[in-house]
């Protein structure tokens, strides 16, 4: 283990109501990384709207109305590049907004470069460009446009839209079964005074946490972005626990036939284990060794010994306490693939793991752990869901000493927590030939 990088943990300072920045002090980058997470409720308004606001805001502000405005500025800010994206994290809806630039001590005379981007951040999140009332209806409109394109280009990508699929089937009825791109009714309602007013309530009343990785004056930074909000007359909503079920009744099996010429299996499993959970260790290691990484016991004996799948994988989603396994297959392979795939999760329960599996499977793990310092991005995606829950002390380096004291049993043990909930099958109309498929 790379003890000196992976030892690496955010120092947390309180700036609001809610409001949090975690300073990840590094010297690995030449630039620094800023980024906001709002957190909300998740609907299918809330999944809409904000996947309209993040392409919007970072379009144009106030200061800046034009896109050639924009982007002058930012470049004449060392270059930075300013990100904005909407995704689900279990069932909330989260805006995340960054900002990355050249850190203070490479730049020249002396120049603020940190206070700058601040700035900035703070004229792109707090006074976006506004045209009676609302954002631009130019902006407005052409967001939806492509917003939508992408909806409807969801079923290109067949893996991941059967992936989608299984998880609406699953958690009907769950806010977790939210299409995360959004709707395209809602969007069609949205106009620029609706999103805006949707927006101000998003800034005035979400879950704020602010990661900074790099190295710049802490005091000074906390200060500034202390300042930033200090107009907003926040009254944070108080957001909801993500439903997590760990039990099941009878198995939801699911088929459609689809223009492909692959299968696609999706097969889901609650397991109840969330991040914070005591077992949520061993589950790791037990999604390792079952499929996670190209030693598992399903790549190595579903794909590559019985040639059953072109490609297999297992997926946990610890905010939710689920997991996905996915195989591409021949549609005339799948009995015995999801015999096979049931068949190797037997073998786990009954604690028929090989030393090496296990080895392999902790290296899989650990190594994944080793590279997070390469990237402040990830950084800040990894510390979220644990300040979300409440673990401040976890950091690289303890998760990877946890995981190296694992053992079989305890892999085993968890084990009995993993139940199939969901079987989906995407399966060939016979309408398309192989070279026709998209993918």
């Amino acid at each position: 283990m790379q003890n000196g990088q992976m030892d690496i943990k955010p120092r947390r300072k309180v700036i609001g109501n809610n409001i949090a920045v975690n300073l990840i002090k590094t010297d690995k980058y030449k630039t620094n990384f800023l980024t906001f997470y709002f957190l909300t409720t998740l609907t299918e308004k809330s999944a809409s709207y904000t996947q309209l606001i993040s392409r919007i805001i970072t379009r144009a502000c106030a200061k800046y109305p034009t896109s050639v405005e924009l982007n002058r500025t930012l470049d004449d800010c060392y270059g930075a590049e300013a990100n904005a994206s909407a995704v689900k994290h279990g069932e909330y809806e989260v805006l995340g907004f960054s900002l990355s630039t050249l850190a203070d001590k490479y730049a020249m005379d002396s120049d603020k470069v940190t206070d700058t981007a601040v700035d900035i951040c703070a004229e792109m999140l707090f006074k976006p460009y506004l045209v009676e009332g609302g954002f631009d209806k130019s902006i407005v409109e052409s967001e939806k446009v492509n917003v939508k394109d992408a909806i409807s280009a969801e079923i290109n990508n067949k893996s991941e839209y059967a992936r989608k699929r299984m998880i609406r089937i699953m958690c009907e009825g769950e806010a977790y079964a939210i299409n995360p791109l959004g709707y395209p009714d809602i969007v069609d309602e949205a106009d620029g005074v609706s999103l805006y007013e949707f927006y101000r309530e998003l800034i005035k009343t979400s879950r704020v946490e602010i990661f900074f990785a790099g190295i710049c004056d802490e005091d000074r930074l906390v200060k500034k972005l202390s300042s930033a909000f200090s107009n907003i007359g926040r009254a944070p909503a108080c957001l909801p626990e993500t439903h997590v079920i760990s039990t099941v009744g009878e198995i939801k099996r699911v088929t459609e036939q689809m223009p492909v010429t692959q299968s696609h299996l999706v097969m889901g499993f609650r397991t109840g284990i969330t991040t914070s959970d005591r077992d949520f260790r061993a589950f790791s290691l037990y999604n390792s060794v079952l499929g996670g990484s190209l030693t598992s016991k399903l790549f190595m004996n579903v794909r590559e010994k019985l040639s059953l799948c072109y490609t297999v994988n297992s997926m946990p989603d610890a905010a939710k306490g689920i997991m996905r396994v996915y195989a591409g297959i021949d549609d005339k392979k799948f009995d015995a693939a999801y015999d096979e795939i049931m068949r190797q999760m037997k073998l786990i329960s009954d604690a028929d793991i090989t030393d090496s599996e296990l080895r392999e499977s902790k290296n899989a793990l650990i190594n994944s752990l080793n590279s997070l310092p390469d990237n402040p991005g990830a950084l800040a995606s990894w510390f979220l869901p644990r300040i979300l829950n409440g673990l401040f002390d976890e950091t690289p380096l303890t998760v990877a000493e946890e995981i190296e004291a694992l053992t079989k049993e305890e892999v085993v043990a968890v084990s009995s927590r993993v139940k199939l909930d969901t079987v989906y099958l995407m399966k060939p109309d016979g309408t398309v030939k192989p070279e026709e498929e998209e993918e």
